[in-house]
């Protein structure tokens, strides 16, 4: 088994979003998370909670509840977290532990794609890079 540190060269879950192409991180901190439930339980008390960790502080998550947007959360939040380093894998695990504590199943379902959709924008960048890899045997 490679363990995680040597897999920086092949950041699969370890890209940061500040390095992603504008239009993929517009995709995914605008476009896909139109469906995403706006309920502020859920962003603020889940989704914010599971981000915490290297990339996002305590006092982060009180500002960003202090003052994101109720009607439209996801973007500004998904800002911060790529302002202070946040990677791709850490917004999946994160979404993933949200999808697992909301109790409506419709709400499962729309993380649940929204999940898919960063996963395919994620494979793609993996495949843009493996591309440029030169590998001779």
């Amino acid at each position: 088994n490679v363990s995680q540190t040597t897999n920086w060269l092949f950041p699969f879950d370890f890209r940061k979003l500040s390095d992603l192409p504008n239009d993929d991180f517009q995709q995914i901190s605008v476009h896909l998370t139109k469906p995403l439930p706006i309920r502020e339980e859920i962003w603020h008390k889940e989704f914010l909670s599971f981000l915490l960790g290297p990339h996002l502080s305590v006092h982060d998550m009180i500002e960003l509840g202090r003052k994101v947007s109720r009607a439209v959360p996801y973007p500004e939040i998904l800002m911060v977290y790529s302002d202070h380093g946040g990677t791709l894998g850490g917004l999946v695990k994160a979404l993933e532990n949200v999808q697992q504590s909301v109790a409506q199943q419709d709400e499962k379902v729309i993380i649940e794609k929204y999940i898919e959709e960063i996963d395919k924008i994620r494979t793609k960048l993996f495949d843009d890079i493996l591309k440029t890899v030169n590998c001779p045997s």
